[in-house]
């Protein structure tokens, strides 16, 4: 037969004829063909005429009709259970998906690769698994081949991420360089409880455009919020602050246990202009469902809040009382001389605290002088700087001085915030 796509009969004896299959095997090839019409009459009319093939002696092999239809190009589909995990990292792949558009054809071969070095893998299989020993990206690919030998016209992709171990757990409070809470109060929000002794100042660099600082030793004064975990939550709190080079260290409790202390030292910035990075938190998680608290406490030198975030948790605290509005100002005093600033104290405040903090360590005194013009507090400074808390009892203007007691001029600034009801 000839190299065409029809199909011939051919007579192989006078006496018999054979319908050749494909791979069947050929050899001396002669058409038979019917020279006259065939008589009704059985036995009787009709000639048989033999005649030699165009393709002339030799041996062929008979090929499937089909072969001579057009042949579309199959399309690979590729699947997994997974994307990604922690290594080793074992993943069922599948190209069950793949597909041919011509219905005589079907997938007979499926070639993975897994795009960490490995050979491909050419199977008969849709489904394979393969294990990732190694943290990084990968590509795993797939190409399929039809029943035809046709390639498919594209090639399958799955993007695969593998990650490090787990750590092993470690101990909390971890610092967290990063957290992603679900709510976070700002250091002037309301359900921020404070003791006296703290000051609110304006800072472009602070998360709320402010923070809060408190200047002094004290085991009296403190900072703390209440919060609330939900049944059926684990919750977390993280307390973010600032560093500065006159910064000092509190203690941080949890729940009434100490749990670790915090230094608020740092190698840039100054009492009011402290540097804030996102890695200046703390972070206190796994907390079960219920009533928690967190707080700051045995406060040393300068402490700084710029708030507090939390995870899983509602706040619950409502205090009645909390810092009022902060008054800051700079001055100049010559040697023996006193400089004299006033300050509002509204009705129901109940303490009044001051800071005054010189730029060189000189001796001068604080003073607070009441409504009545009695003084009500005199305080030395240590190291250049001088703190004062005194209990008031009623509103008014109150007067804060500077003496000056060394034997040159004297700059500073004086901070001073009341505690008001809220």
């Amino acid at each position: 037969m000839g190299s065409d796509c029809r199909i011939k009969r051919v007579r192989l004896k006078a006496d018999a004829t054979y319908d050749p299959q494909p791979g069947d095997l050929i050899n001396n090839v002669l058409g038979s063909v019917r020279a006259t019409a065939p008589s009704a009459v059985p036995g009787s009319g009709g000639t048989n005429e033999t005649i030699p093939d165009s393709t002339g002696g030799g041996l062929y092999t008979l090929r499937s009709a089909t072969l001579c239809l057009p042949n579309t190009a199959p399309v690979a589909v590729i699947t997994a259970n997974t994307d990604h995990g922690v290594k080793p990292l074992t993943i069922n792949f599948s190209g069950s998906g793949s597909y041919d558009a011509d219905s005589i054809d079907q997938i007979a071969s499926y070639t993975f690769n897994f795009g960490d070095g490995g050979d491909d893998v050419t199977q008969s299989s849709p489904n394979i698994s393969h294990t990732f020993v190694d943290a990084g990206e990968y590509i795993t690919r797939l190409v399929v081949t039809d029943s035809r030998g046709k390639v498919s016209s594209n090639t399958a992709q799955f993007h695969v991420e593998v990650d490090e171990s787990t750590p092993s757990p470690t101990p909390t409070p971890t610092p967290s360089p990063s957290p992603q809470p679900s709510s976070c109060k700002e250091d002037d929000d309301s359900s921020i409880t404070y003791s006296s002794g703290w000051h609110l100042i304006n800072s472009s660099t602070a998360s709320g455009g402010h923070f809060r600082y408190h200047q002094g030793n004290s085991n009296q004064h403190f900072a703390s919020v209440d919060f609330t975990v939900p049944s059926g939550s684990t919750g977390a709190v993280t307390y973010s602050f600032g560093k500065s080079t006159k910064g000092g260290s509190a203690d941080i409790y949890v729940d009434g246990a100490l749990k670790q202390s915090v230094s608020y030292a740092g190698s840039s910035g100054a009492t009011q202009t402290p540097e804030f990075k996102p890695e200046y938190n703390v972070q206190f998680s796994g907390l079960a469902a219920g009533t928690h608290k967190l707080e700051i406490r045995n406060l040393t030198g300068v402490v700084y809040v710029d708030g507090f975030c939390l995870q899983n948790s509602v706040i619950s605290s409502q205090p009645t009382t909390g810092p009022g509005a902060t008054s800051s100002q700079s001055g100049s005093v010559s040697a023996g001389q006193t400089a004299t600033g006033g300050l509002t104290v509204p009705a129901g405040a109940q303490e009044i605290s001051v800071v005054a903090e010189s730029t060189v360590a000189v001796p001068y005194k604080l003073v607070l002088v009441g409504p009545s013009g009695v003084a009500l507090q005199t305080v030395d400074a240590v190291n250049g700087v001088a703190v004062l808390n005194a209990p008031v009892t009623q509103g008014g203007t109150y007067l804060i001085k500077v003496v000056n007691v060394s034997l040159g001029p004297l700059q500073f600034t004086v901070t001073a915030t009341p505690l008001v009801c809220r």
